[in-house]
């Protein structure tokens, strides 16, 4: 590691962010500590744990650094089954929706929410290791062996096996074997070899061993580090991402203003679309805005818009909220959750009703609101990333049902205990209930509406 560069483009970020100044020392420090493995790969939540930092905080120097030399941003893919790093992406236009993993040997739908992890590297102008992209295997395969071996060094670990079939490999060099373990057992510590080789693969393709304690020797002969790591060859049909450690998704990332500012134009292939498997959808719509600009002239009406703008966009970001796109006076807007978005809803809803205070009645703003989560894709839409789905659909139907100062909802979220109590604390009328046909969808659906005190229709 070159520690004058890294130390002297540290000293550039604060002073292009002194508000920041104590967060980025938290992360200099945290960085000229700490080990090989966890700086390589740079998880913010890592970073944040380990410096007693906020992860808001973690995520936005690192991203800061970005702009100055300091770091390189990774969109690592990993598999739904092993999750085991089948890809690393440096541009989304790379992103492909169906990944293949060698591990597991079979292919699977790329999560953009789940499968895909925002890592960090420093600049190879500071540290290049030279190392792919990797990661330890998670507890749900129930690894047996960890051992790691520098170049021209050996490594060698005992474990007492049971019948079965297991899989070894290195997650560094993607080498691969199987290890069956059969016959009658023993007490006698039997033994095995194995060599790393320069290419990504062991000199041992497979090895037999009956049940009882086997020592396995690793020998690495053609890396700067190698690993070898054993598990049950048993995998899970789709790991459960609440299993694995704290990480980036990159869903979460899009959500970051930082990332908006430097990587907004970053999009996806035209042709490539991207699954999330649960994205908070909220649409709003100004209420009466025709009358408005009849009423009061162009000039004023468009200035009263233009705040109403910056008070729904402002509260979005603040809940961790994303716009992504305007039409006329409406709002596209997702949230990591719906309790967020109705966070951000409420202090529009209070901003907008001190804004109209004292103003005719035919002047106020007034504002409705429709609200989902689900399932949707993530897609290239005019050069910006975008949404679509029967959730996306689903979300604008139900701002059609919606009157001014009224945020509508599925039934699957008025079903939400905790969405409901944090409404009724914000000052939200309790939910009415209403079958209606929402247009393009067949059949009457259930909905439920809550009203703002103070923003009824214009």
């Amino acid at each position: 590691m070159d520690t004058d560069l890294l130390v002297n483009l540290f000293e550039r970020l604060r002073q292009q962010h002194p508000a920041s100044a104590g967060e980025i020392g938290a992360v200099e420090r945290w960085l000229l500590g700490a080990p090989l493995i966890r700086r390589y790969r740079i998880n913010p939540h890592v970073v944040a744990a380990d410096a007693a930092l906020d992860a808001a905080a973690a995520i936005r120097v690192l991203l800061h650094g970005t702009q100055t030399g300091l770091f390189d941003m990774h969109w690592d893919v990993h598999c739904g089954h092993c999750n085991m790093l089948t890809d690393e992406i440096d541009d989304l236009a790379a992103a492909a929706a169906v990944a293949f993993c060698p591990m597991c040997e079979r292919s699977f739908d790329v999560d953009f929410s789940e499968r895909v992890e925002v890592t960090f590297s420093l600049h190879p102008s500071i540290e290049d290791l030279g190392f792919p992209p990797a990661c330890p295997p998670p507890s749900a395969l129930h690894p047996r062996y960890g051992m790691t071996a520098a170049l021209g060094e050996t490594a060698a670990a005992t474990e007492v096996l049971a019948p079965g079939r297991y899989r070894y490999f290195c997650p560094l060099t993607r080498a691969k074997g199987v290890l069956r373990v059969e016959g009658e057992p023993t007490d006698e510590v039997q033994s095995a070899a194995v060599a790393q080789l320069a290419g990504p693969h062991y000199d041992v393709k497979e090895i037999a061993a009956r049940p009882g304690p086997l020592q396995i020797a690793i020998t690495n002969a053609g890396w700067p580090i190698c690993g070898f790591i054993v598990h049950h060859d048993a995998l899970t049909d789709e790991l459960d991402a609440s299993s694995l450690p704290r990480r980036l998704s990159g869903l979460e990332l899009l959500h970051v203003p930082e990332y908006r500012r430097y990587f907004g134009g970053m999009v996806l292939s035209a042709r490539e679309r991207l699954t999330v498997r649960s994205v908070a959808i909220v649409f709003t719509d100004l209420c009466g805005s025709t009358r408005l600009y009849e009423r009061i002239g162009d000039a004023p009406a468009y200035n009263l818009v233009r705040d109403h703008f910056e008070l729904l966009i402002g509260a979005v970001e603040e809940r961790g909220g994303a716009v992504v796109k305007t039409i006329g006076d409406a709002v596209m807007a997702t949230f990591l959750d719906e309790r967020s978005a109705a966070m951000a809803l409420s202090a529009t809803m209070r901003r907008l009703r001190d804004l109209n205070a004292g103003r005719p009645e035919g002047e106020r703003l007034v504002l409705r609101a429709g609200m989902h989560r689900g399932p949707a894709l993530l897609v290239n839409l005019n050069q910006r990333l975008d949404y679509f789905g029967r959730t996306v659909n689903r979300a604008a139907r139900l701002l059609g049902v919606s009157r001014g100062g009224e945020l509508t909802v599925s039934a699957a979220l008025a079903a939400d205990a905790g969405l409901v109590d944090l409404l009724a604390a914000e000052g939200w009328a309790a939910f009415r209930a209403a079958e209606v046909d929402l247009k393009g969808i067949e059949g009457t659906r259930a909905v439920h509406t809550a009203c703002f005190p103070g923003l009824g229709a214009p």
